[in-house]
Order: structure tokens, then C-alpha cells, then sequence
């Protein structure tokens, strides 16, 4: 199947424009999606909070509006995910139940809104979590 072999993707600082295709993940084995530095815009694709492949999520200094996807910082395998100086907006989404092994969670920078859900107090292996600039 298409992207069935996709394991990393790293565009880091390379100017790319445009939104984030929603179809990075079919096939189930992509674990690292860098697109730090560039000039992505649009919403994060809700199908990302879909992909239980990931381990690291860094999509820092873009243009990236809209909201975080519900299941993204709740995937099983994530340890990392910043999406620090972008224009997200809306609260971060809530979980009853935290399986996730996120430890390092940059959302600086943003336009992020409302209270902090108590899901974020049940990542037991949170050791970097910046809120500033909200």
C-alpha cells in the first residue's frame, strides 16, 4: 500500500510551503514526522491523531492554525511532540485515559486557550512541558 514503508520524514528548514498531506501515515509504520522551519499552513491533519506508529512529532516555526487533533497527544508510542511558535488555537484536547509515553511536550507560542486538562497530570513520563507564550 501506499506509504507502507515510510518510517521517517524530516523536512526541516527547507522554506516548503502548502498544508500537511493527511495520508502520511497510511500504512501504519511512520514513527518521525520533522517539519520544523518551514511555511506549513492549515490545520494539523486530524488523521495523525490516528497514527499509533509515532514517536516523535516536530512542527515548530510554521504557520499551522486550527486546533491539535484529539487523539494526537494521547498515541501510545509518542515521546515527543512540539508544535511551538505556530497559530493553534482552542484548548488542548482532554483524555479520561493516558496510556501515552510523552515526555517532552512544546506547545509554546501559540494562541492556545481555556484550562489545562488534568490528562496532562497523568503523563508519568513528562519531564519538558512549555506553555508560554499562549
Amino acid at each position: 500500500g501506499r506509504n507502507s514503508k515510510l518510517l521517517e520524514v524530516d523536512l526541516s528548514s527547507n522554506k516548503l510551503t502548502g498544508f500537511i498531506p493527511p495520508d502520511l501515515c497510511i500504512g501504519g509504520k511512520l514513527q518521525i514526522l520533522i517539519l520544523l522551519e518551514n511555511f506549513f499552513f492549515g490545520p494539523i491533519p486530524e488523521s495523525l491523531g490516528n497514527c499509533d506508529s509515532l514517536t516523535r512529532v516536530r512542527m515548530g516555526n510554521n504557520y499551522l492554525n486550527g486546533s491539535i487533533p484529539k487523539g494526537l497527544l494521547y498515541l501510545p508510542k509518542l515521546g515527543m511532540f512540539e508544535v511551538h511558535d505556530n497559530y493553534l488555537s482552542g484548548s488542548i484536547p482532554p483524555k479520561s485515559t493516558v496510556t501515552s509515553s510523552l515526555g517532552h511536550l512544546s506547545l509554546s507560542n501559540n494562541r492556545l486557550t481555556g484550562a489545562l486538562p488534568d490528562s496532562i497530570g497523568k503523563f508519568s513520563n513528562l519531564q519538558i512541558l512549555l506553555l508560554d507564550g499562549n
